[in-house]
C-alpha cells in the first residue's frame, strides 16, 4: 500500500503527467482527467509490454489474477462481484487494445457522476494518440527509476 501511494504521489506531481491531465481537462474531462490519463498510460504499458518486461503480458496478467484471487476474501463485496468477470474477460490484457480501453472507459463512466464524458475518451485517445504515447514514453522511464530507487532505499 505504501508503495502504491508513493507511485500515486510521484505520478500526480510529475510535470509530464500534469501536461497530460491539462490536455485532458481542456478536452472536457474535468476532474476525471487523471483517471483518463491513468487508463491511457495503462494502455501504452500493456501495448508495449515487451519493451519493459522479459515476461509476456499474458503470463504477467495470469500471475496478477492468481495473486488477487488468493486475497479475494479481503475484497469489498462490490469488487468480489465483478472480480470473476475481470479475470474471465482478461481486462488487464485487453488494455493493450483500443476496444479494451474503450470498454474500461465506458465502465468507469457508468460509475462516475453524470456528465463525466469518460465514455468518449477513446475518441480523444485516437485523435491524439501520438501525443499521449509521447507523454507515456517520457514519463514511464522516470517512474521506473523512481521505483528502483525507492526499492533500494
Amino acid at each position: 500500500i505504501r508503495q502504491h501511494r508513493a507511485i500515486d504521489t510521484f505520478t500526480d506531481q510529475h510535470p509530464v503527467v500534469r501536461r497530460t491531465t491539462a490536455r485532458l481537462r481542456a478536452a472536457g474531462y474535468g476532474k476525471y482527467a487523471g483517471v483518463v490519463a491513468d487508463v491511457f498510460f495503462d494502455h501504452f504499458l500493456a501495448r508495449n509490454f515487451p519493451e519493459f518486461s522479459v515476461e509476456a503480458l499474458a503470463g504477467f496478467t495470469r500471475r496478477v489474477y492468481e495473486l488477487l484471487a488468493s486475497r479475494e476474501a479481503e475484497f469489498p463485496a462490490s469488487v468480489r462481484r465483478f472480480f470473476p468477470y475481470l479475470v474471465q474477460q482478461d481486462w488487464l490484457g485487453h488494455y493493450a487494445e483500443m476496444a479494451g480501453i474503450e470498454q474500461a472507459l465506458r465502465g468507469l463512466s457508468r460509475r462516475a457522476s453524470p456528465g463525466s464524458g469518460m465514455e468518449t475518451a477513446g475518441e480523444e485517445l485516437r485523435r491524439n494518440y501520438a501525443a499521449y504515447e509521447a507523454d507515456f514514453r517520457a514519463f514511464f522511464p522516470e517512474l521506473r527509476a523512481f521505483m528502483r530507487a525507492s526499492l533500494s532505499a
